[in-house]
């Protein structure tokens, strides 16, 4: 994989999140193939299928369910009680118990134990030349498919990579963007209870501002990306059925984008990454009274003004410090007000 759109530099490891998304890209990839080829002779008898026609399919679909995750779908195993097991995190329990090692999963320092970790680190754990045996069980298709696919994706960035994986119609990519502002909402909650309480909410704040910036990049800054990461692929992509199976599975960016339903969600998505930000530079200063967010909060505080919100307070200092009841009463409710509007924007 390169580092970027263009770039001549080949990127020597992942990070867990354009990881999981080249996992959602081959398995969609993969099971659409399993559904047109496969799928069929699972009702056959064995004894009926002929050599050659079982070397003319992919025989399997892959293993693990699609399942929700904090921003978005990943394959994942099904547990009877918590949160669903993510595939980085079922492929470092079999590395540390030595039952697989196909790939090398380092979880950053700070967080040893947390494969799941955007900042986790994800490389081969074996040298190239051992493809040809890992991929010797495989039928003649399913090794050329494969194969191609390898190799149109080692001309993505780790971005295109991520964009590409994250979309693949207008419906998912609608709910998506819908479930970023839902999910910022127990935050809201939270930095309301602390703006009348007059406590800091840093960490509260900057949790909405991940959620906001997550329906922006879906919403809108992907389009370029997963634009030029299609456009890519497919240029490498020379087998009939896979080729079949992409085009199937990754809708065009205009069928994703250009429409009014994107248009709509574009735009609440940019007032709110504002809100949001603005929100989370009142939080740290919250934090850190001593800090530097006054001036930052007063640009915002201009942006802001442009989508109509007018008024609120560039520093909010008489929220955490002894003041008039009434300035500390309007300038709470002000910020009360703006949170009330992104619930229901």
């Amino acid at each position: 994989m390169r580092d970027g759109q263009g770039s001549k530099e080949r990127a020597t490891l992942m990070t867990a999140i354009p990881f999981d998304k080249l996992v959602m890209i081959f398995s969609r990839i993969w099971d659409e193939l399993f559904l047109e080829t496969g799928a069929g002779l699972k009702n056959k008898n064995p004894e009926m299928i002929s050599a050659v026609e079982a070397d003319s399919v992919v025989s399997f679909p892959v293993p693990f369910p699609e399942l929700p995750g904090k921003h978005g779908p990943g394959r994942a195993v099904r547990r009877k009680s918590g949160a669903p097991q993510f595939l980085i995190s079922v492929i470092y329990d079999l590395t540390q118990e030595e039952i697989l090692n196909y790939f090398d999963v380092r979880p950053p320092a700070a967080a040893p134990k947390t494969p799941n970790d955007p900042r986790t680190t994800i490389e081969p754990a074996m040298a190239a030349a051992a493809d040809a045996l890992l991929l010797s069980d495989f039928s003649k298709t399913e090794r050329e498919i494969l194969e191609n696919l390898a190799t149109g994706l080692m001309h993505l960035g780790l971005e295109e990579i991520r964009a590409l994986g994250t979309h693949r119609s207008l419906a998912k990519t609608n709910d998506d963007v819908r479930r970023e502002f839902r999910y910022m909402n127990s935050h809201l909650d939270k930095i309301e209870e602390c703006v009348n309480k007059g406590c800091a909410f840093a960490q509260s704040a900057a949790e909405v501002y991940e959620f906001a910036e997550e329906a922006f990049r879906k919403s809108t800054s992907n389009r370029s990306v997963y634009a030029f990461a299609r456009n890519a692929l497919l240029a490498e992509i020379t087998n009939t059925l896979l080729r079949k199976a992409f085009l199937q599975c990754q809708d065009s960016p205009e069928m994703i984008w250009d429409n009014n339903v994107m248009a709509e969600l574009s735009r609440r998505a940019r007032h709110t990454r504002l809100r949001a930000e603005y929100l989370k530079r009142i939080g740290e200063w919250s934090a850190n009274p001593a800090g530097s967010s006054r001036e930052d909060a007063s640009a915002l505080c201009g942006q802001l003004k442009s989508f109509g919100d007018c008024g609120l307070p560039a520093s909010c200092s008489t929220i955490f410090l002894p003041g008039k009841p009434e300035v500390v009463n309007n300038v709470r409710s002000k910020i009360i007000d703006l949170i009330s509007q992104m619930r229901s924007s």
